[in-house]
């Protein structure tokens, strides 16, 4: 199996990927899900991301301000007896206050092993 991770949208402090899974051959686009609580659907963007090797999943972060003081972190674990990723946390800060911490101490809105 092979990742392709294809930046496009560049901005500020946002990069957008557009994600793709190949397997035997074949290229298929990968959507990612959003929790119940978050408007929207299945995405094929992720913003900011990094390959975690240990967690064997996607990190993306997403920043509502150039200041990066707020906005979104996700983590999409790779489960590869199903080819997919499964969204397992989801994290929010809404309130852009000047204080600049990491996206993965932002306060969880959504914690799960993909269900």
């Amino acid at each position: 199996r092979f990742l392709y991770l294809v930046p496009c949208q560049p901005g500020d402090v946002n990069v957008s990927y557009y994600v793709a899974l190949e397997d035997a051959g074949q290229v298929d686009t990968v959507e990612f899900q959003v929790p119940a609580s978050a408007t929207g659907q299945p995405d094929p963007l992720l913003t900011n991301i990094a390959w975690d090797n240990t967690l064997n999943a996607l990190i993306s972060e997403t920043f509502f301000s150039p200041d990066r003081d707020c906005g979104k972190h996700e983590k999409h674990v790779f489960w590869p007896d199903e080819g997919r990723f499964y969204l397992s946390e989801y994290r929010l800060k809404e309130n852009c206050d000047g204080n600049v911490s990491p996206t993965s101490s932002y306060p969880i809105e959504w914690n799960g092993e993909g269900d």
